[in-house]
C-alpha cells in the first residue's frame, strides 16, 4: 500500500478522539500570525491512531529523525493497546485550521528524587515546517507547542525536562538549563517558577513592537 506523505495528514473520519485543549496563534514565516489548535490525541481512537501512524511513516527526513518519530508512533500504539503500558503519558500536538498536525510530542509525568517531574519526549515538527525548510509556512512551531504544554502543566509539576535533536534552539530563551545526561540526545529542563516567563517569551514574539522607521 502506498502511503501519501504530505503535510496534510488528516484523520480518516470525522469522529475525532482528540480533544482541543486551547486555541492559540502561531507566527507566519513571512509576517503576521495564524490560529492553531493545541490538542491531545487519544491512543484508543482509530482516527487518532491513523494520524500518528501516518506521522511515524512520513515525517522523518533523515535516519535519526525517522527513528525519533517512529518511537513516538510506536508508543502511541502501545498506549492504545494497553492503558497501563505508559502510565501518566499524554500525546499533544498543534494543528492548523484544517486539522492537520504541524507538531507533536509525548509528555510523561513521574516522581524522581521526590520531585514531580515531567518529560517532553519526541518533539517533532512536520517536515515542511522545520527551521531549515524553504517551504515552511510558520515560525516557532516547536516553541509554541512547548509553551502550550507548560501552560497545561502549570501547578501540576515542578520541573519539565526535554530531549531534542535541535539542542541549540532551546538555549535561545535562556530559561532552559542544561543538564548532564548520558542519553543520546542532550537534555534540558525548566523549573515551574519560569513557566510563565517562557510562555510570555513565546507570546511576545507573536506581537513584535513596531517601529515608526519600519
Amino acid at each position: 500500500m502506498k502511503i501519501n506523505c504530505t503535510n496534510n495528514i488528516n484523520p480518516v473520519n470525522l469522529n475525532f478522539g482528540k480533544t482541543v485543549l486551547n486555541h492559540t496563534k502561531i507566527r507566519m514565516a513571512r509576517q503576521g500570525t495564524e490560529n492553531v489548535d493545541f490538542v491531545e490525541y487519544d491512543p484508543k481512537n482509530r482516527s487518532d491512531r491513523h494520524t500518528i501512524n501516518s506521522i511515524g511513516l512520513c515525517w522523518g527526513t533523515n535516519p535519526a529523525e525517522s527513528e525519533h518519530i517512529r518511537c513516538l508512533s510506536s508508543k502511541f500504539e502501545m498506549a492504545g493497546l494497553d492503558e497501563e503500558a505508559l502510565p501518566d503519558t499524554h500525546f499533544y500536538g498543534l494543528e492548523d485550521m484544517w486539522g492537520s498536525p504541524i507538531a507533536v510530542a509525548q509528555v510523561t509525568s513521574k516522581k524522581k528524587h521526590g520531585i514531580n517531574r515531567t518529560e517532553i519526549d519526541y518533539i517533532q515538527t512536520a517536515p515542511d515546517e522545520k527551521f531549515s525548510s524553504q517551504r515552511k509556512k510558520y515560525k516557532g512551531v516547536g516553541e509554541t507547542l512547548v509553551a502550550q504544554i507548560l501552560q497545561k502543566l502549570t501547578g501540576k509539576t515542578e520541573v519539565v525536562e526535554l530531549t531534542s535533536l535541535a539542542e541549540n534552539f532551546w538555549g535561545e530563551s535562556g530559561l532552559f538549563v542544561s543538564e548532564t545526561s548520558d542519553d543520546i540526545y542532550p537534555k534540558r529542563y525548566i523549573e515551574q517558577r519560569h513557566f510563565d516567563e517562557y510562555i510570555e517569551h513565546v507570546e511576545n514574539k507573536k506581537s513584535p513592537k513596531f517601529s515608526l522607521w519600519g
